[in-house]
């Protein structure tokens, strides 16, 4: 690219992000996104220079099945790069970066819970159950301008620039999830007339209210965030100085609800309880073992030809 040419190459870095977000379209899901490559390097005059490249990209994936109705949750990470310079101003850059898809969505299983025949011996109780109740996502885009300290020189050009968002709070306020957090910002730049690196640091806190689905009171609900785009670059003020960073960030909300519900269930018969213990029946010889097994296998026939007209 332009600018001066380098002598020494210091780091790279591969920033991924879905950006462009997700469309499905039946059975075919495609993801839009994009690679920011970062390369800091120095001069021939030994100062930090940054140079970065965005490369979009966009993937299609067959899904097995109509994906309209699911959530669809979707992370990039980067699995390796390596580079090396080919002239003093130019460097080859290799890596590589994975997608990761997760699709779902709600669906309903039958339980056999009772069924009403006195020829029948069932053990019945209940069982805890987890029910997903909602999932939502939303973006929250956050523009800050940021300052530099008061005793902090100008900025000449930005080395690098990372933000990690944080939730800290999600509670239920009238069947909507009220998320609060925090959006971490580092900057390393370089000053006009220095050589020395100067850095500054800012939390930002947000909060978003979301609209879930067959959110109530009485669910557990839980927030996850990830940074989705973040952009920064020095600000000009009037008297011609950069003594400011403009910021742009978008934050990817990721909420999901869940209710705890006891139901009933069928354990199993009566017939294991007695086939484990039946000492009580064999004692003084009022019922020989061989009826008593006798018994039970005409009776566990019953049970499993009943059972399987209730299960699909």
């Amino acid at each position: 690219g332009g600018g001066q040419g380098h002598n020494d190459l210091v780091v790279v870095t591969l920033g991924t992000g879905v950006g462009g977000g997700i469309i499905i379209n039946g059975k075919m899901l495609t993801v839009e996104g994009s690679v920011c490559i970062t390369l800091i390097y120095c001069d021939k005059d030994g100062n930090l220079c940054s140079y970065e490249y965005l490369y979009p990209f966009s993937k299609e994936y067959e899904l097995k099945g109509d994906a309209d109705k699911a959530n669809v949750c979707c992370r990039i990470k980067n699995e390796y790069l390596n580079c090396r310079a080919v002239t003093s101003r130019k460097v080859g850059i290799h890596g590589a970066a994975s997608i990761h898809i997760k699709v779902f969505c709600r669906k309903s299983h039958e339980i056999v819970s009772d069924y009403d025949d006195c020829n029948i011996e069932l053990k019945r109780g209940m069982a805890q159950a987890t029910v997903p109740m909602g999932y939502a996502e939303k973006y929250l885009v956050i523009e800050e301008d940021l300052p530099i300290g008061s005793g902090q020189p100008a900025i000449r050009n930005i080395i690098r620039c990372d933000a990690v968002s944080c939730v800290k709070e999600t509670r239920i306020v009238n069947n909507k999830a009220v998320v609060k957090g925090e959006l971490s910002v580092c900057i390393i730049y370089c000053p006009e007339n220095a050589k020395t690196p100067q850095s500054v640091k800012s939390v930002l806190p947000f909060s978003q209210i979301i609209d879930v689905e067959g959110l109530h009171d009485s669910c557990e609900i839980e927030t996850k965030s990830e940074v989705a785009f973040f952009d920064i670059k020095p600000r000009i003020s009037a008297s011609g100085e950069a003594k400011s960073f403009a910021l742009t960030a978008k934050v990817l909300l990721c909420t999901e609800a869940f209710c705890g519900d006891d139901i009933p269930v069928i354990r199993g018969s009566a017939l294991k309880a007695l086939e484990k213990d039946h000492d009580f029946l064999t004692a003084g010889g009022v019922f020989p073992v061989e009826l008593i097994n006798l018994w039970i296998a005409n009776r566990r026939k019953d049970l499993g030809r009943h059972i399987s007209m209730l299960t699909p």
